[in-house]
């Protein structure tokens, strides 16, 4: 795939002005600005729930020994010997 520079970008961007005109042009570059934030958005949101998810694991993993849960080796012996946790 061959790099794309400064010209060729302006003209690809001419081309398409003359192709579509500038009121669809404007129309284009709204959405994708609004695709954009939405992405953007969506992104972040994904971010906080990871980090609120490795929080909750590492406070999980600092609670004191006596809070552990059972061993519930029987239950997963049930389910399959793939769930087995060692």
């Amino acid at each position: 795939m061959p790099n794309l520079g400064a010209p060729e970008v302006v003209l690809l961007l001419l081309l398409a002005l003359l192709l579509f005109g500038s009121e669809e042009m404007i129309r284009f570059a709204r959405r994708l600005g609004h695709l954009a934030r939405m992405l953007r958005t969506l992104w972040l949101q994904s971010v906080a729930q990871m980090d609120d998810l490795v929080r909750e694991v590492i406070a999980d993993e600092a609670a004191p020994a006596d809070a552990a849960p059972a061993d519930h080796h029987e239950e997963n012996q049930e389910q399959g010997p793939w769930l087995i946790a060692s």
